[in-house]
């Protein structure tokens, strides 16, 4: 059996590393080839483009029915398009696959400070020699192989310990790591570590069955060494296997029962209710007078992206960027060049804005105004709009009785891909009445008073828990990958919870009681509320 551990340390906006082990469902099916990946990128906001790119390839490869050097070609060209913006980025990426002769090792690279090796009875071997042209690598995994890929900056942190490093058992390669960063590492690290379990032999004993020839040097070429698994006796061990399986399967079953339901809130007991963060709010300092962007301008909703909020008014068909630290104004365009503004969302200097006659417009500092997804006839109500990482969803209500689906469109060469469901074929969701579309690599939808948090296309868990009182009234809410809590306005108040929905905090909103949206900017701990016209700012605890 395969087993895969990964490794990310200090990560910069302009310099990251990450990486990627299969996980949840991908993880589970057996019987498909899995995918692993290392990236090494600089360039704006890199850790966020490069996070949200390795969630597309993931969701690219396990749907691809290509075999599998043919899909990690694939994987590669799709990174290096998501990222092209970015300067070089270096991608180290490996499937491992089931024939009739073991696990097989597939290893695909490009970049020069990237390694790959095969950790063998003590000895390393080298898969994958640092280079600017894609090297394709295949073999042939024996029981107790470990396959590691990493960064160089890994490599050089651990210096003279590096050996030992790679010997040590799964469990404690995170904290070896962890221990020896600092604020002072100026590079990030990342690694992914694939191990081929050691078969446990009762009956007998085998002397060294693993044992290694002159030839196993022939791992440093283009391909692995193939070697025969050696066949053993029945094990006993089997029906324990099959046991604990038996137990691990079922609760596997019942945690994505769970997930992906409407809101659950838990009561608190009296010992938490003394530890609760409760602040009553009666002074929100006006932060900005809409009506000295516009006369009359009227917004309903706000969307925040590297310090700039965007707003827009409907009627008067025009959208505005605001900075946070000086609250300087641009207007990025109005009247015909919109068309009937229906929504819009900022996605680091790039604006969206869809209207119902045009389709969607993207804006970009002082450039024109560019339609690049005209409007679709198999599109329904469009509710909400999220642009991130590059990419733009459109959160689609649907016509009842239909159910709804996000619609997804990615960058490519001449502009963006053909819309594509971001739901699994066998996740289903009824859209209708759903409002507020929220990304942070999960997709957040706010419907009714519930909200649903979806990853991969597939439910994910989150469920409120250490509230006094059940939410019923949730107007709005706001997260995002800048954030480490999700902000939930209900009534007049202010819920904070974790992602997981932890109760952290809560802010008593007694003298604004008609806030319509809300945006926060964590770092400088600050909460943004638009009332009719104006936006307040409350200061975070």
């Amino acid at each position: 059996m395969l087993k895969s551990t990964k490794i990310i340390g200090l990560n910069f906006d302009t310099y990251s590393a990450l990486s990627l082990v299969p996980r949840g469902e991908n993880l589970l099916q057996q019987d498909k080839p899995k995918l692993y990946i290392v990236v090494l990128i600089e360039g704006d906001d890199a850790f966020t483009k490069t996070r949200q790119a390795l969630s597309e390839v993931e969701d690219l490869f396990y749907a691809s029915s290509e075999p599998v050097a043919k899909k990690l070609q694939e994987s590669l060209d799709t990174i290096k398009l998501l990222l092209r913006e970015s300067e070089s980025p270096q991608v180290l990426l490996a499937a491992t696959s089931d024939d009739t002769n073991g696990a097989v090792l597939y290893l695909l690279g490009q970049g020069e400070d990237l390694e790959a090796n095969l950790y063998r009875h003590n000895r390393v071997n080298s898969l994958y020699q640092a280079s600017n042209e894609p090297q394709l690598v295949s073999g042939l995994l024996q029981p107790g192989d470990r396959v590691v890929l990493t960064t160089q900056s890994l490599k050089d942190l651990l210096g003279t310990n590096w050996q030992k490093f790679i010997s040590l058992p799964a469990g404690e390669l995170e904290d070896e790591v962890a221990t020896l960063l600092s604020e002072d590492q100026n590079q990030p690290v990342a690694a992914v570590f694939i191990d081929q379990e050691a078969e446990v032999v009762i009956e007998e004993v085998i002397e060294n069955p693993f044992a290694l020839d002159h030839q196993d040097q022939t791992l440093i070429s283009k391909k692995l060494a193939l070697h025969q698994l050696l066949r053993y006796k029945k094990l006993l061990i089997f029906p324990i296997i099959i046991i604990i399986l038996g137990f691990a399967g079922f609760g596997v079953y019942t945690k994505f029962q769970n997930q992906g339901q409407p809101v659950v809130t838990q009561n608190s007991t009296p010992a938490e209710e003394e530890s609760k963060k409760v602040f009553t709010v009666k002074d929100f300092p006006l932060w900005l007078d809409l009506n000295l962007v516009k006369k009359d301008f009227n917004t309903k909703e706000l969307s925040l992206s590297h310090g700039n909020i965007l707003i827009q008014d409907v009627d008067k068909k025009v959208v505005v960027k605001i900075n946070l630290e000086n609250k300087s104004q641009q207007i990025l365009s109005g009247g015909d060049k919109l068309g009937e503004i229906t929504n819009s969302s900022l996605n680091g200097d790039v604006a969206w804005v869809l209207s119902k006659d045009k389709g969607l417009t993207r804006m970009e500092g002082a450039l024109d105004p560019s339609l690049v997804i005209k409007t679709d006839p198999e599109w329904g109500n469009i509710v909400d709009i999220y642009g991130f990482a590059g990419n733009i969803y459109l959160m689609d209500e649907g016509n009842p009785p239909a159910g709804g689906q996000i619609w997804k469109y990615l960058p490519v060469v001449a502009g963006f891909s053909e819309k594509r469901n971001y739901f699994r074929d066998d996740t289903k969701v009824d859209l209708v009445g759903a409002k507020k579309l929220q990304i942070d690599s999960s997709v957040w939808i706010l419907k009714g008073s519930e909200i649903l948090k979806f990853t991969q296309g597939a439910s994910d868990f989150f469920s409120l828990s250490g509230l006094e009182k059940p939410l019923k009234d949730i107007k709005n809410f706001f997260v995002s990958d800048d954030t480490e809590n999700v902000y939930i306005l209900e009534g007049n108040q202010l819920v904070v919870v974790d992602k997981k929905g932890a109760y952290q905090a809560l802010y008593q909103l007694d003298q604004l009681m008609d806030v319509l949206d809300l945006v926060v900017d964590e770092k400088g701990k600050k909460v943004y509320l638009l009332s009719g016209s104006k936006i307040f700012s409350l200061e975070l605890k």
